[in-house]
């Protein structure tokens, strides 16, 4: 199988103002005192995360190990941190358009907190969708979701997609068309992975 959307890709396609998802950097805070619970929280799996359509909102209840790490590092820092219950919108009438109640505090950005939750809800509904009106947190988060393998990618300077690959092949039929007929951007980037899919199933080329 091919490789979807690379960095030189993406790298290529934000010089040529062709999306609107940016790289930035984040670090996570080199403090020795809680440096190590950083390193915990970075690496830890989600898999038993429970993920709640609430029809109003999405609700995302971490385990006890997330939440355990979390009180350790309250321990060290002023401000404390409240991840208990994470709140999303999914707009299932707009393309899943996604948006968050729930920000992440500066210390926790760098951490890959926010990308593991956003790939729970694409598992959870399948895609998710963006566009430019989103923070520089969603922007950078964006840009390392459109190079991730495990998922068919597509973007413009207006829009993006995230989806699933385990995604029923009608389903994904669904979603493209809907993508050819929004009138926002004149050129849409697919990357390889799904143009290839696509073809197989379809025998159209993207």
């Amino acid at each position: 199988m091919k490789e979807g959307f690379n960095k030189i890709q993406i790298d290529d396609l934000e010089n040529r103002e062709l999306i609107y998802v940016k790289k930035y950097n984040r670090f996570i805070t080199d403090v020795k005192s809680y440096s190590y619970i950083l390193s915990l929280l970075k690496t830890h799996n989600f898999d038993k995360f429970k993920v709640e359509d609430k029809n109003y909102c999405i609700e995302i209840t971490p385990d006890d190990i997330f939440l355990k790490l979390i009180s350790d590092l309250n321990e060290h820092i002023d401000t404390k941190i409240n991840l208990d219950k994470i709140i999303f919108f999914i707009s299932k009438s707009n393309q899943n358009l996604i948006d968050t109640e729930t920000h992440l505090p500066d210390i926790l950005k760098g951490s890959s907190i926010g990308y593991k939750l956003y790939k729970l809800l694409i598992n959870k509904f399948s895609y998710i969708s963006s566009n430019k009106h989103i923070s520089t947190d969603a922007l950078n988060l964006w840009y390392n979701l459109l190079m991730d393998d495990d998922l068919y990618c597509i973007t413009s300077n207006f829009f993006s997609y995230a989806i699933d690959k385990k995604i029923n092949d009608d389903k994904l039929i669904e979603i493209i068309n809907n993508v050819k007929n929004r009138k926002e951007v004149d050129e849409v980037q697919y990357d390889d992975d799904l143009k290839e899919h696509y073809h197989k199933i379809t025998s159209i080329n993207l």
